[in-house]
């Protein structure tokens, strides 16, 4: 299912969003939603992330730049990432895990769960790992854990470096969401949500976060799940349930289009439906397992 969302933007506007500029309106993103993390706790996100491996957790080049100081353009496989908050306690008690999924293939080799394959899912996928279940166990009130998927896509392409080449093949964020929505959030929601996720992983990649492993983060580190701040997709959207709800699985899109013979630009954004998302535990094992099917 598509759901089409257009917002035009006068011709000027469109002239700031590409190329070294993207990275400061990504940053601008960031500094927006930072106040409400201030308020919360003293330590806030670090913004600059030199040197950072994506090799452990992908987000698809989003604001990054490559060794010749030009914009880094994506290819859709960014990974997909766990995030399960434990909000029980005050202060420093309180904890999230972030974790890199993956998938088991028939050699027994774990391969990156990413973007570009949650887009084409055919057949449900069971997630299953230790670090998974010893953190819904160990919660006191576990039936309180809120947990989230996000993953990050900025697969786009211009041929003369400018936005008149500008071809957005996909960019955008998969992620979940307590109910089907309507229509998408908007082409400029999706661009901060992928500035705030991008600087959330770079931190749990900073603090130590390793390829197809988790991270757990307490309260006030910088690489801490803050559901105020990256909870919301949007203005009271949330990409949010307890451990027992069952979320929609989808995917918000940014879209640019010219119309002519009037060179009017528009930018966008559309939805597509993927399938659910869960999480359950297997009454024979006493495991956790995350579940991803198909609509």
């Amino acid at each position: 299912m598509l759901i089409c969302h257009n917002n035009k933007i006068e011709r000027t506007i469109f002239n700031l969003i590409y190329g070294n500029l993207i990275v400061f309106f990504s940053y601008m993103s960031i500094a927006d939603t930072t106040a409400e993390f201030e308020k919360t706790t003293s330590n806030t996100s670090s913004i600059s992330h030199p040197d950072i491996d994506q090799k452990n957790v992908s987000f698809d080049g989003f604001s990054s730049f490559d060794k010749n100081n030009n914009p880094e353009l994506g290819d859709g496989k960014g990974d997909l990432i766990l995030l399960i908050v434990d909000e029980a306690g005050k202060g420093p008690r309180k904890k999230s895990i972030m974790i890199d999924l993956n998938v088991v293939v028939k050699d027994s080799q774990q391969n990156d769960l990413t973007v570009n394959d949650i887009l084409s899912l055919t057949e449900s996928i069971v997630y299953s790992s230790q670090e998974l279940s010893q953190f819904v166990k160990n919660s006191n009130n576990p039936e309180e854990l809120i947990w989230s998927i996000y993953g990050i896509a900025n697969h786009t392409s211009s041929k003369k470096g400018d936005l008149t080449s500008l071809r957005i093949i996909n960019s955008g964020i998969v992620t979940t969401q307590p109910t089907l929505p309507d229509t998408s959030i908007s082409y400029s929601d999706i661009h901060s949500v992928q500035a705030l996720i991008t600087d959330l992983i770079k931190n749990n990649i900073n603090y130590g976060i390793q390829e197809n492993r988790s991270f757990i983060s307490f309260f006030g580190e910088e690489s801490f799940f803050l559901k105020k701040r990256y909870g919301y997709i949007a203005s009271g959207v949330p990409s949010f349930g307890k451990l027992n709800e069952e979320l929609i699985l989808g995917m918000h899109q940014k879209t640019y289009s010219k119309k002519e013979p009037s060179n009017t630009s528009t930018l966008g954004s559309i939805y597509q439906h993927i399938g659910t998302a869960s999480l359950k535990r297997n009454a024979d094992s006493n495991e956790y397992l995350l579940l991803l099917n198909p609509r």
